[in-house]
């Protein structure tokens, strides 16, 4: 699938889902953004190491009339898009082209200045509300401080954890966000079905205490060179049961020491800023807050 426009500005507009073509035409956008581009970044590396976005994902990319990336975003089947940090402009071009394209959006995330300029214009677009949802922070890691006394180990998921990350992925995508609306069934069916995948490739760890795991951490890397590649902890997980014994500070340690081990220059996250627990476990560690980011969704008067 490919789709193309022009705005007035001369930018132009591609649709596609050739993981190639887009990793070609945005590489220099990826390079010298690696922190807003980040999970585009480490989704495009796992379509190459046996992740493979779900049918009817498409990437978007914002080009100037000179042929320069200015803007990206994700569509996952399933997820929102997912904006990078780019001019309001290119955003609200990439909600005419969804629109004129004839795609669904039910929201979006991603870059909190990008996200608000594309609902503000899909909201002029479609007659529908939108409505911020969630405001994130995003994290960089300074000075690793590592947590102690926590007791356990660490270990990569295996096939024979799918069931547990299966349903521990489920309650993190109900728990995450509670101001959105819950996915339906088969949405979220969709969603654990993706992690579960990526839970096989060794970049989802749990921490095990007393033969029990506790919590759960994933991690990834972008494809590239390792000395300029900014790694992402997340999702972070912990039941209920096992909540405040350090658990989710240890394997979220883990995480980010199995990012650094690839000699990843940086690694960052996302936290919640409705949740001050979550970052407080992050700062102890050393993350420190560098951008916000935003989840909007999209509702029909009425």
């Amino acid at each position: 699938m490919a789709f193309s426009g022009a705005s007035p500005e001369r930018h132009h507009v591609l649709l596609t889902d050739d993981d190639e073509q887009f990793a070609s035409r945005a590489a220099a956008l990826l390079d010298v953004d690696p922190i807003s581009t980040n999970v585009l970044a480490t989704v495009l590396a796992g379509t190459r190491t046996g992740c493979p976005q779900p049918e009817g994902s498409f990437w978007v990319l914002v080009e100037d009339a000179a042929g320069r990336p200015v803007g990206a975003a994700l569509c996952t089947a399933g997820f929102p898009p997912f904006l990078a940090a780019m001019p309001d402009g290119a955003a609200a071009l990439i909600a005419a082209a969804l629109h004129r394209a004839g795609h669904e959006v039910p929201g979006v995330r991603g870059d909190a200045a990008a996200t608000s300029a594309f609902a503000t214009r899909w909201a002029s677009l479609t007659g529908r509300t939108a409505e911020r949802t969630a405001a994130e922070a995003v994290h960089l890691l300074g000075t690793p401080v590592p947590p102690v006394g926590v007791p356990g180990d660490a270990r990569p998921t295996t096939p024979v954890d799918s069931e547990l990350a299966a349903a521990w992925y489920a309650a993190f995508e109900v728990e995450a966000h509670p101001g959105e609306p819950a996915p339906d069934p088969d949405t979220l069916r969709q969603r654990t079905s993706l992690f579960v995948a990526r839970s096989r490739t060794g970049r989802v760890l749990l921490w095990v205490d007393g033969g029990v795991p506790v919590s759960l951490a994933g991690w990834q890397v972008p494809a590239g060179p390792a000395e300029r590649a900014i790694g992402r902890v997340g999702p972070v997980f912990t039941p209920a049961e096992h909540r405040r014994r350090g658990y989710a500070a240890a394997v979220t340690w883990a995480a980010t020491q199995a990012v650094l081990g690839t000699g990843a220059a940086g690694v960052m996250l996302y936290t919640d800023l409705a949740n001050p627990t979550s970052r407080g476990v992050y700062a102890r560690l050393g993350y420190r807050p560098v951008s916000e980011a935003a989840n909007w969704t999209f509702h029909t008067p009425g």
